[in-house]
Formats: structure tokens, C-alpha cells, sequence
């Protein structure tokens, strides 16, 4: 953060493209600090990925399940954890409200089913995946390979999304349009 402020605009984040959630993570982070980094596109999280590893740019954000390989071989250093906690299998990496900065933008995956599937088949897949969550050994597995498992039931997905996911970014990419 100090670097940035003293060399404005010369850092560089690579990201899997424009509207995704490195993005606006970035977008989000600049606001926050006043701070002002390159945004550079590339057409995966994997090309983004290498261009960081190549010194291609300065930073990438991910997933520590796409990048604790990285982090642990040495190849990469972990900065700073988008999320409200320290993740168990970092814990010397802070979180960004440790920094004095909330942002929570941890990196979430959800099961999404078609409009118009059956109740039935929406309760058993909630019920599954809730199961699945809970599993002490799905949980540790989770936690080996950098995600951490959270489970939220079908409201509470859908509330997530709208407000964290889907609306923060249409506020910001509102901001960035003007």
C-alpha cells in the first residue's frame, strides 16, 4: 500500500478480465485507499496467473485454492486476505480488516439451478450440500487444497450474491462508467 501511494499508477494487477472478481476487488480497493494500479486484462485466471509468476505484473488476486501451490513452493508470496478472517492455512497472511480496511471479498462458490427446477430436487441438493459442508473430512480436504468452507442455505445464497456479488459490482461498474 505504501508503494503504491508513492509510485501511483505503476503497480500492475492482472485479472481474468474486465467485470471479474479481481477486478472489482481492485476497483473496490482503489476507492477504498486512493490508491492507483494498472488494471490489466488477460483472457483466463490462468494467463493472469503466469503473467504474475513471469513478472509480467506486479499482482494477481485468486483463489487460495488456485494459487496455495504457488505460495507454498515459494514462487509466489501471499499479501494480504480479501476475506474477514486469516485462512487456517495462512495464517501469517492478514486480512484487509487488519490493514484497517473493509472490503470483504472473500471468493465464494455456489450451486445455481435453473428457474422452474422443482422444489423437490432444490430442497435435496440444499439439504446435500449442506451435509457436505458439515462433513469433517470434506471440510479438511477443503481447507488443504485453500478454500474454507461456509455454508449459507438458499436464502442466504441468494441475499449474498445480490447484495455482495451482483450488487456491489453494478454500483462500481455504474462508477467507473461516468
Amino acid at each position: 500500500m505504501d508503494y503504491a501511494k508513492k509510485h501511483p499508477s505503476e503497480m500492475t494487477l492482472g485479472s481474468p478480465g474486465i467485470g471479474s472478481s479481481p477486478h472489482l476487488c481492485i476497483e473496490l480497493l482503489m476507492k477504498e485507499t486512493g490508491i492507483k494500479i494498472t488494471h490489466v486484462p488477460f483472457p483466463s485466471a490462468t494467463a493472469a496467473t503466469m503473467a504474475m509468476l513471469g513478472g509480467h505484473v506486479t499482482f494477481y488476486i485468486g483463489s487460495f485454492g488456485t494459487l496455495s501451490s504457488h505460495i507454498r513452493d515459494g514462487k509466489a508470496r501471499g499479501l494480504i486476505v480479501f476475506d474477514e478472517q486469516r485462512y487456517p492455512q495462512f495464517p501469517e497472511i492478514p486480512c484487509i480488516e487488519e490493514k484497517g480496511i473493509k472490503l470483504d471479498r472473500g471468493s465464494g462458490h455456489a450451486l445455481i439451478a435453473k428457474k422452474g427446477t422443482p422444489k423437490p430436487i432444490l430442497d435435496f441438493l440444499a439439504n446435500l450440500f449442506k451435509q457436505l459442508a458439515n462433513d469433517s473430512i470434506v471440510k479438511s480436504n477443503l481447507i488443504r487444497v485453500g478454500f474454507v468452507p461456509k455454508y449459507r442455505d438458499p436464502e442466504e445464497t441468494e441475499k449474498y450474491i445480490m447484495t455482495k456479488d451482483y450488487g456491489v459490482a453494478t454500483t462500481v461498474f455504474q462508477k467507473l462508467g461516468k
